[in-house]
């Protein structure tokens, strides 16, 4: 198993055993991940980041939260 693999395994396991602090409810529960491994240089890690924001201020992106019954996604990152 990779060093990536093993890092998104105990993340999962680490999120799966934490108590909730609160309880919300949203449309969507999105949980993003970028490879920041040895394989991909800080300029491509930047470029993973600031593709990432941009999406999330995108008219598509915040037209598509707005849609949903609540109008509220929940977001994870993991780098």
């Amino acid at each position: 198993m990779d060093l990536t693999k093993i890092s998104m395994l105990i993340a999962a396991l680490i999120l799966s055993t934490a108590p909730a602090v609160a309880r919300e409810y949203v449309d969507l529960e999105l949980v993003m991940a970028t490879d920041v491994s040895r394989s991909i240089d800080a300029e491509e890690a930047e470029l993973q980041r600031r593709g990432i924001a941009a999406a999330f201020r995108s008219k598509q992106v915040i037209d598509a939260i707005a849609s949903g019954v609540l109008q509220r996604i929940a977001v994870a990152y993991l780098d």
